[in-house]
């Protein structure tokens, strides 16, 4: 679960380098407000299988 302050510090917190040290078995939902998750680096790790799904109401831009 992530929930954190949108800050430059949290910005695109959750990137390609921490989306690829989840399994398959993991899952995301993000709770915070902003840009902490990269939305291009959670999309490409959802279609290549990278881990299990993700939720959230959370998302600067519909896809």
């Amino acid at each position: 679960m992530i929930a954190a302050p949108d800050t430059p510090d949290t910005h695109h917190l959750v990137n390609d380098p921490t989306l690829g040290l989840l399994t398959t078995h993991s899952r995301i939902v993000n709770t915070a407000r902003g840009a902490l998750v990269d939305e291009d680096a959670l999309h490409r790790a959802l279609v290549d299988g990278v881990f299990g799904g993700a939720g959230g109401g959370r998302c600067v831009r519909s896809r």
